[in-house]
This record gives structure tokens, C-alpha cells and sequence, in this order.
């Protein structure tokens, strides 16, 4: 896949940044920004990296069609981020989610094949405090895009990243004042490589590091303005000669180049300090924000319900449930029939300590599920070790109370402050005692109802009770009817 990133020929209008399509398909304009021209001139011990940790904001925004098709997978997303944070890593710039995953309904952002479209359109839903990462099917033709050198906006191309991909770090490099490896060097395939590069060029000597290509002097020569793969040392295939006439090969290993995803995998100490002297100087409100999020410590789920092997009774639903563990914002839940999770049933992302089963499940059937615990700061934790659950029936509630048939209570699961209705017809009056209690067996509601010959409806708040499994409980006098109800 080809990295094409952004050509813009900047246009102040309205204080609002534009960008011209490229004709050149590697987009990006050479040179570099005023503020990188200033940063690069300045003695050698201010451009050293610290130590300090540098806690950046990242806002995502998933971009679908008008009618709600095409979102980028959430589960992905979390993968996706989670080696975004690895690449960052050695650079001591820790990247975390702010805020909630927005959701953007525009064909037009969907499908853009302008960079100034894409632009007017992420404009609106820009965070400013925030590099924005939109995730969109086409990204003005590019696998992704930054909206200029030091922008809080970056495209990114559904079908460029996803794992193993180098695209979001490349462009969060962009976002962070970097420029290509190549910049102000670069060749393309129908060049020439056999005579000595142009006099402007970098050499390999170094003597003109600071003043040629991207500037940085711990980056040697890479004259490859088109995307190529590395061999076993990370090293082009391709052999340049540069002005001296000294032969060399391009280094893969920087995500500023354009070698393929399996070379990239740093950027080098002096673009980690431009990066990290840029966020203090140019971008002070990404600092602004306190993350305050624990690392995630337990090492598995604790208590679950069903005890791992165990048994459930599959009627109108049934929720998985384990411990709440500290420092967790979200969990993954996956439930499979296979221990390789080779074909997912249930899939979802929940915020508490329960996952609601939704679906048709097989009668005997051996389930497995798995866990995985994430915050915005530590999305890279492994799935705890699978647990296992077997289905013994499939059968709906029945009414076990005489006089009463086809009780039911809808909807199931609720959402938290709905009403639930118990539903049932009746061919007799009678009293009964109508309770909710939770999976500990304590009461949360419990009241005397009459039903009457026919229909009988009876409107039930849920405004006092918690997310989680509760039992809804029927009684006369001899007979018992329940029911399970999940409460969002």
C-alpha cells in the first residue's frame, strides 16, 4: 500500500488552513516549518531529548456514511492505538484517548477525494486541545494525511492501517513538526540512480546533514520519495549515489521514511526532540490534561459468574459477570466455540463488570469466553486466561402460576432509568407479590399486584437499580414464576 501524504499550498482564509490536491503523489511539500527551520539551528545539547514523560491527548473520530455504514471496527481501533502507543514509546511521548470515540455521519468526510474537502469537513469536529485522528474509507487518495507540518489533524485510510501498519505513527510524526526523511531530496523511480545526486543533496559524510534533507544528522541520506521494501538490515534495495558520487542504501527503520510497514520501528533521538521541543513550545494545551491513569495490575478477573466449567441456563438472556478490577475503564468481551476464538459469537466493549449474552447459543454446547481490561493510558493489556461455560437449555420462561399464561417482561435488557413491563394474561383474578432482587439476594423492589381476567400490564421503574443481572420474582400463595433481566 502507498503512503501519499498531504500536498498543501497553505491559503490563510478565515484563519482556516486549506490544501491544494498533489499532483505528485508523494504529497507532502518539501522543506520544512518556520518553527523546525529555527528549532534546527539551535546548539546541539538543546535539541537533546529528556526524560520526562509527555502525556499527549489523542481524540478519535470514526467517520461512516450518511446512513450510519461503513464505522471502523471499535475492537480495532483499541488494537490500532494500542501499537500507536508502542511505536511512541522509546520517545517518552505516552499517547492516550480523551474524551469518547466520536462517531461522524458524512459521506461526504467517507469518501473525500480532495484534501481541502477533508479539511472543511474536520474542521467542524476538530478538538483543539487534541491531535484529531479521523478514520476514514478514502483519505483524498492517500493511505493518510496530516493537514500540514504541526497540524492537530490527521486523516487516516480504513485499508492503511490496522495491525503491523506504520501510517498512524508516520502522521502523528507530521502532526509533531516532522518532515520526510527525504524532504527537499527526493528522487523518484524513473530518475536516474546511476549519476551522482543533484549538489543540494545530503551526503554521506555528513558534512551537510544539518542543511540537506530533513535536517537531522542522526538520519543518514534517503533520497526515496516513493514507497519500497527493505532487506534483512532494513537497507533499500535501491543504491543512490549522492553528489560525491559515494554509493549508499536508504535505512527503512525510521517512520519517517517511506519503506514499508515491516522496516519502520523508530524515530531517531533528534526528531524525538524536535517532537517533544515542539509539543512545549507550539502545542502547550496538549499538556494541559491529566490522564491519571493507573497502570491496570490484576491478573485476572477474579470470581465469575458462571464459575469457570460451569453451567447456565440460557432462557431470555443471560449476563457473564467477574470482579470489578482497579484502573479499568472498558472491557473487551469475546465469547467463541472454539478456544482459538477463531470465529467470535459475542463480541462487545462494556463499562462494567458484566457482559450481557444476546443471541441464539447452542443447547450443550461448550462456550468460551476471555476478557480484556483497557483505560484511555493502557490500552495494550492481554486478554486474561479463557473460561469456559456450557449452555443447558434454550427454552423461554414459562408461567408456573395458575390462572396466568404467557407472562413475559420486556424489553430484555433495559437500559438504565427504562421501564420494564410485565406482560400476562389471566383467567382469574388473584394477588400476587411481585419482587426484583439481585444475584446476592438482596431486594430492590418488592410490591403487592392484583390481576384481573385477560391482559394484564404492570409498569416497572428501574431508576433505583445499577447496571448488572437481576431476577424479576412472581408469587401466590403456592407458586413462584421468574425471570432474568439485564439492566444496561
Amino acid at each position: 500500500m502507498k503512503f501519499i501524504y498531504t500536498l498543501l499550498i497553505f491559503v490563510l482564509l478565515a484563519n482556516m488552513a486549506t490544501a491544494q490536491h498533489a499532483e505528485h503523489f508523494c504529497g507532502m511539500p518539501d522543506g520544512h516549518s518556520p518553527w523546525l527551520k529555527k528549532f534546527q539551528q539551535r546548539p546541539a545539547h538543546l535539541k537533546t531529548a529528556d526524560e520526562e514523560e509527555l502525556w499527549i491527548p489523542v481524540q478519535i473520530h470514526l467517520v461512516g456514511t450518511d446512513g450510519g455504514s461503513g464505522f471502523y471496527n471499535l475492537s480495532s481501533v483499541y488494537r490500532d492505538f494500542c501499537e500507536l502507543q508502542k511505536q511512541f514509546l522509546h520517545t517518552n511521548i505516552r499517547l492516550y484517548l480523551t474524551e469518547e470515540i466520536s462517531y461522524i455521519y458524512s459521506s461526504q468526510l467517507y469518501y473525500h477525494t480532495e484534501f481541502n474537502e477533508g479539511l472543511e469537513v474536520t474542521a467542524q469536529y476538530n478538538n483543539p486541545n487534541a491531535i484529531n485522528s479521523y478514520v476514514t474509507e478514502s483519505a483524498a487518495g492517500a493511505c493518510g494525511y496530516a493537514a500540514f507540518l504541526g497540524s492537530n489533524t490527521v486523516v487516516l485510510a480504513i485499508n492503511c492501517i490496522g495491525a503491523g501498519s506504520s501510517t498512524w505513527a508516520h502522521e502523528i510524526g507530521h502532526s509533531l513538526s516532522l518532515p520526510h526523511n527525504f524532504s527537499n531530496n527526493s528522487l523518484e523511480t524513473s530518475d536516474n540512480f546511476q549519476v551522482p545526486a543533484p549538489d543540494n543533496f545530503e551526503r554521506v559524510d555528513g558534512s551537510n546533514c544539518s542543511t540537506a534533507g530533513d535536517g537531522f544528522c542522526d538520519t543518514p541520506p534517503d533520497y526515496l520519495g516513493f514507497r519500497w521494501n527493505c532487506n534483512n538490515d532494513d537497507l533499500s534495495a535501491r543504491v543512490q549515489l549522492d553528489p560525491d558520487s559515494v554509493a549508499f542504501r536508504s535505512e527503512g527503520k525510521y517512520f519517517m521514511s517511506y519503506a514499508n510497514d515491516g522496516c519502520m520501528g523508530i524515530f531517531s533521538d533528534e526528531q524525538t526532540a524536535a517532537m517533544r521541543a515542539f509539543i512545549r513550545e507550539e502545542k502547550p494545551e496538549y499538556l494541559q490534561g491529566n490522564p491519571n491513569y493507573l497502570p491496570i495490575e490484576a491478573e485476572d478477573i477474579g470470581v465469575s459468574i458462571p464459575e469457570d466449567g460451569g453451567t447456565i441456563e440460557y432462557d431470555n438472556g443471560y449476563a457473564l459477570i467477574w470482579e470489578e478490577l482497579e484502573n479499568v475503564e472498558e472491557y473487551i468481551v469475546e465469547v467463541s466455540r472454539f478456544p482459538s476464538f477463531s470465529a467470535i459469537e459475542f463480541r462487545g466493549n462494556v463499562k462494567r463488570n458484566f457482559f450481557p449474552l444476546k443471541g441464539n447459543v447452542i443447547n450443550g454446547l461448550t462456550y468460551y469466553w476471555r476478557v480484556r481490561p483497557s483505560n484511555r493510558a493502557h490500552l495494550c493489556h492481554n486478554y486474561y486466561p479463557t473460561r469456559t461455560f456450557t449452555v443447558q437449555n434454550t427454552t423461554t420462561s414459562a408461567s408456573y402460576l395458575s390462572h396466568t399464561s404467557a407472562m413475559q417482561i420486556y424489553p430484555n435488557p433495559v437500559q438504565q432509568n427504562q421501564s420494564i413491563v410485565l406482560d400476562f394474561d389471566a383467567t382469574a383474578r388473584q394477588d400476587l407479590q411481585l419482587q426484583i432482587i439481585d444475584i446476592l439476594g438482596k431486594k430492590h423492589f418488592n410490591q403487592g399486584i392484583t390481576s384481573y381476567l385477560g391482559s394484564n400490564q404492570f409498569e416497572i421503574s428501574t431508576e433505583n437499580l445499577s447496571p448488572g443481572l437481576f431476577y424479576i420474582i412472581v408469587q401466590n400463595d403456592t407458586e413462584t414464576w421468574q425471570n432474568k433481566i439485564i439492566i444496561q
